[in-house]
């Protein structure tokens, strides 16, 4: 037996000197406060050195070795007792160039923390007795770690023949308790998070700023910063880094948030210039201030990050300062409402603008990007009926001009297509002449709590992007009364303060009551009712029970004397006699423009027409899938084509045969039917030229047998224009009349003079060039758009559609 165990102890022995370093030895505690420094001498003592500087006064070292060890591994058993971040500093000899140096790597469960294949702080000379041979601190990378065991490990990798040189001291751990986002702005330095090219500046937050005018062989660098978030909400951001001025061997640095993308130095609008006359980096290379994007986190850990990367050369040329971080403030819309400013919550686009609402707007003039989204939440403290306003420049239907879409809670409010929205731009610049400003307002009911605003941005061709976006506001609509629908009558009561129990809503025409209706209401300030009638109430009354049993009255019963109609959306689809034209294009102008007037308030118009386009084209390019997105319930949608269906008929030209008419026209309105929506049929322009009456015509009979078939009211524009303006006094179009009409309603010579004259503007000179050379017998001036407009508006009024109740 002894000699036995004789035989295992030297067989032991043999192999702890075969293996030189390795093991875990216990396990050491990392403490929940304060530093935590375990002593790599500790753990292995075959190159333990006495050294008068070093940590604890040893530390692991050799100058020189040979043999067979392919590689050097410490392992070391760390008991953590509070779960969070941690940051990490160690102390090892720097490589500094020398090929016979080992690469010294650290690493926490496999993770690695640092190396020593740069530069750290040199921490003082006497460490080693080679002069070439340093010894440097370095801040490591943050690491998350939960309660329990975990493995800090220490790996020397040989660089050539086998030689080891190599000096390590220690790895400290510091438990991450300042970096935490409560009430209040929390200020992280780059610096103190960074392992190299931090330096000193006087100029810089906190004294210091990461820094390197000129680097080679560093693709990427990371700056990691742990965040504890003590509650789940929105937040801002604000970061100052060097402005990137988009040349070669700069690098781009991006700022993240987790891995959401909250800024970078890649700005279109460079931020607040913070240099003034201090010196950051250098004069031409000035420190900015940016405001990034407002991001929701939840309570918990999380990263911030400082990603550099190079833009070419495989150089590195970079400065970065500090990062904020604080809750955001303002979402809140209370009974007195609140305006949100685009700009706030994101930096891509961001421009300076003195007529914008609080001096800012999101703009660009042309951009490469396919889709661009803003995202930001409002909280409403009470529900009820909204007023919603919007600021942004007008779509004006030509290639190259993105859509852009206002959605609350994925749903559209609205868009930026023309014949709709104020014209607020007069003789201020917003953005450009050719894209002015509006406003555009819409009323929606929401119920209190947290929704979603998107700003979302598309291209509408050629992958470019042009628009112009300032701000959105909200308005509580505290106005008591019954709205009319088809059917329906929806009785809205504002109460001072908020009431559960039933709800019941009484309507009257004189002392009969023509239909009542109640439900459960429970702790709401703005109490809605639907009751079923056919009949306009002309007042209604909302009483309060505790419940029907008791019949307890819980609040005063409103008398509501505000009588109105639901509102409804009425699109307008065409070609370019029904479009909105620019200012610029006076005294052209298509019917559509003049829609809007022709309404009461109720009623909102978005004019979607499209110059050029047929049945085939408006739905073969798109525009289709985009008007009928937007169609919901309760819409009308006027449908005006025909003036290209007749020309260049052909497999590939814009035109159609009069079956394929009947059959688009047929399409687009079954689909509107399956959106509850109602089409209407409104038949071609007439052109002022006798050759083409008789085609237009025939449209006009194809599209009221259309009509007939699939039952969809028909308005008969072409017969009678064509009456009215073409023919003389025995029922023949003839030549002089369309000549009459050519020089009254269309773009001719007498028109823009009789125009100019009546109106006190200037027609372009490129605008008379064009009529000059070709005049213009198919589009219309401002006179038959008018014309057109009020005409349609006459026949619409005599029909028996709800529509007809909206009009002037």
């Amino acid at each position: 037996m002894k000699k036995l165990l004789c035989v295992l102890l030297t067989t032991l022995l043999l192999l702890s000197l075969l293996i030189p370093f390795a093991g875990a030895q216990g396990a050491e505690n990392v403490a929940p406060d304060g530093e935590t420094v375990i002593e790599l001498e500790d753990y292995y003592d075959q190159y333990g050195k006495e050294n008068d500087n070093a940590s604890e006064g040893k530390l692991l070292y050799t100058t020189w070795g040979s043999g067979t060890i392919e590689e050097i591994k410490l392992e070391i058993i760390i008991n953590v007792e509070r779960e969070g971040y941690y940051s990490t500093e160690y102390s090892a000899s720097s490589r500094n160039g020398n090929e016979y140096l080992s690469l010294v790597q650290f690493a926490v469960d496999g993770a690695g923390i640092g190396d020593n294949n740069a530069k750290g702080t040199p921490i003082a000379d006497g460490y080693m007795n080679d002069s070439d041979f340093i010894v440097y601190r370095y801040g490591g990378a943050p690491v998350y770690l939960t309660p329990g065991e975990h493995t800090l490990q220490a790996t020397v990798g040989v660089t050539k023949d086998s030689r080891i040189k190599f000096a390590m001291d220690y790895v400290k751990f510091i438990p991450n308790q300042a970096q935490v986002v409560g009430g209040e702005k929390v200020i992280l330095e780059f610096e103190d998070y960074a392992d190299k090219f931090v330096t000193e500046n006087e100029n810089a937050s906190g004294g210091k700023l990461v820094y390197t005018s000129w680097g080679t062989g560093v693709p990427t660098y990371t700056i990691s910063i742990p965040v504890n978030v003590l509650s789940s909400g929105y937040y801002n951001s604000e970061f100052a880094v060097a402005k990137h001025p988009d040349k070669v061997g700069t690098s781009d640095v991006i700022l993240k948030i987790d891995d959401t993308e909250i800024g970078s130095n890649k700005h279109t609008s460079p931020g607040e210039d913070i240099s003034n006359s201090n010196t950051y980096v250098n004069e031409t290379w000035p420190m900015h201030r940016y405001q990034g994007k407002t991001v929701f986190l939840e309570a918990g850990m999380h990263v911030l990050k400082a990603e550099v990367g190079t833009t070419g050369d495989g150089v590195v040329k970079f400065a970065a300062d500090y990062i904020a971080v604080m809750p955001s403030a303002g979402f809140n819309v209370s009974a007195s409402g609140a305006r949100f400013e685009f700009e706030d919550f994101d930096e891509k686009y961001v421009t300076e603008n003195e007529n914008a609402s609080n001096g800012k707007l999101l703009a660009t003039s042309w951009g490469k990007d396919e889709t661009y989204q803003v995202e930001f939440p409002v909280n409403l403290q009470e529900n009820g009926f909204y007023r919603v306003k919007y600021s942004m420049a007008q779509h004006p239907n030509n290639i190259g001009v993105s859509d852009v879409q206002m959605l609350i809670d994925g749903a559209a409010i609205g868009d930026n297509a023309p014949g709709s929205g104020e014209d607020i731009s007069m003789d201020k610049t917003y953005f450009n002449d050719i894209l002015p400003m509006y406003v555009y307002s819409t009323e929606h009911y929401f119920d209190k709590g947290s929704h979603v605003v998107t700003l979302d941005v598309k291209t509408t061709g050629n992958n470019v992007v042009k628009f112009a976006a300032d701000y959105i506001s909200f308005e509580k609509n505290m106005t008591d009364k019954a709205v009319v629908g088809d059917g329906t009558v929806e009785v809205i009561a504002n109460f001072d303060k908020a009431v559960s129990g039933t709800a019941i809503a009484a309507l009257y025409r004189g002392k009969q009551l023509v239909g009542v209706a109640q439900k459960p209401v429970s702790d709401e300030s703005t109490v809605m009712v639907d009751v079923k009638s056919n009949e306009a109430p002309e007042t209604a009354k909302m009483f309060i029970w505790e419940d029907m049993q008791n019949i307890v009255p819980l609040a005063v019963s409103k008398l509501i004397t505000n009588i109105e109609n639901a509102p409804i959306n009425i699109f307008l689809l065409g070609d370019s006699v029904c479009v909105q034209y620019a200012e610029s294009e006076f005294p052209q102008q298509g019917w559509g423009y003049y829609m809007q007037e022709q309404f009461e308030s109720g009623a909102n118009v978005s004019n979607r027409a499209v110059g050029g386009t047929s049945t085939k084209t408006y739905q073969t390019l798109g525009y289709w899938e985009k008007a009928i997105a937007q169609i919901e319930e309760g819409d009308f949608v006027l449908i005006n084509f025909g003036l290209n269906d007749f020309y260049n008929i052909s497999e590939t030209g814009k035109g159609t045969t009069i079956e394929q008419y009947k059959e688009n026209l047929t399409m687009y309105c079954n689909e509107i039917f399956k959106k509850n929506a109602t089409p209407v049929l409104v038949t071609p322009l007439p052109e002022c030229k006798t050759s083409s009456v008789p085609a237009l015509k025939e449209r006009g009979e194809a599209m009221k047998e259309v009509g007939a078939s699939i039952g969809v009211t028909v308005i008969d524009m072409n017969t009678a224009l064509v009456e009215q303006w073409l023919t003389d006094s025995t029922g023949t179009v003839t030549e002089a009349q369309c000549t009459k009409a050519f020089e009254q309603y269309y773009l001719s010579e007498a028109a823009f003079l009789r125009l100019e004259k009546e109106y006190g503007k200037t027609v372009s000179d490129a605008k008379w060039e064009y009529i000059k050379n070709t005049p213009d017998r198919t589009h219309i001036n401002i006179d038959g758009a008018t014309f057109f407009a009020e005409t349609l508006c006459g026949f619409l009024k005599e029909t028996d559609l709800r529509i007809a109740d909206y009009l002037k």
